[in-house]
C-alpha cells in the first residue's frame, strides 16, 4: 500500500513536470534554441541522461535482489534522479554558476527527456551497455532537436512569414510535424 502511494506520488510529480511546467519548460527550450544557452542546456540534459542511466542502473540492480516489484523499482529510479540533481547542484555551486546555469540544471535534470531513459532501460531489459547506449543515444537526438528547433525558429520569423505562422505556436507545430516525421522513420504504424 505504502509502495503504490509513493508510486502515485511520484507519477503526480511527473505528470506536474510534464503538464505544469512543461509550458515553461517548452518555452525555455524554445528560447534557449537560439541563444548562446543552447549548448549549456544540451550538455547539461546530455550529462544528466548519461550519469542518471549509470547510476539508475546501478539502484535498480540493488533493488533487484531484495524485490522485484515494479512500484519500487521506479521509485528507486525517481530516487537517482533526485539524488543525481542535488549532486549536480552542489558541484556547480562549488564551481561557482550562475544562477541561470542553476536554473537550467532544473529543467535538464527533470526533463521528460532525461527522466524516460531509466525507464526504457528496464521496459527494453537492456544491459548497462545498452543502458549508456541508450542515454548517448537520447542526448544526441535531444541536441539534434535542439538544433532542428533553432533552425526552425529562424525559418519561421521571416518577415514575408504571415503573423498567424509566426511565434510560439508556429514552432509547437513545428516541432509535432518534426516528431511524426522522425516516428514515421521508426517504421511503427500510427494508430488512430
Amino acid at each position: 500500500m505504502i509502495t503504490e502511494v509513493l508510486m502515485l506520488c511520484f507519477l503526480l510529480v511527473l505528470a506536474q513536470n510534464l503538464l505544469f511546467s512543461g509550458g515553461y519548460g517548452i518555452s525555455e527550450v524554445i528560447s534557449t534554441a537560439v541563444t548562446k544557452k543552447r549548448a549549456i542546456f544540451c550538455g547539461l540534459t546530455s550529462l544528466c541522461a548519461i550519469f542518471l542511466s549509470i547510476l539508475s542502473y546501478g539502484a535498480v540492480s540493488v533493488v533487484k535482489l531484495i524485490t522485484d516489484n515494479i512500484y519500487i523499482v521506479y521509485t528507486a529510479i525517481m530516487a537517482t534522479a533526485v539524488v543525481l540533481y542535488v549532486i549536480m547542484l552542489v558541484i556547480l555551486h562549488i564551481l561557482g554558476a550562475k544562477k541561470s546555469t542553476l536554473n537550467l540544471l532544473l529543467l535538464s535534470a527533470f526533463n521528460s527527456a532525461v527522466l524516460v531513459i531509466p525507464f526504457a532501460v528496464q521496459s527494453m531489459h537492456s544491459g548497462f551497455i545498452g543502458s549508456i547506449f541508450l542515454a548517448i543515444g537520447g542526448a544526441a537526438g535531444y541536441s539534434l532537436a535542439m538544433l532542428l528547433v533553432s533552425e526552425g525558429i529562424k525559418r519561421l520569423n521571416y518577415s514575408d512569414m504571415p503573423k498567424a505562422f509566426k511565434g510560439a505556436p508556429a514552432v509547437i507545430i513545428f516541432i509535432g510535424i518534426l516528431a511524426m516525421a522522425f516516428a514515421s522513420f521508426s517504421g511503427i504504424p500510427f494508430s488512430v
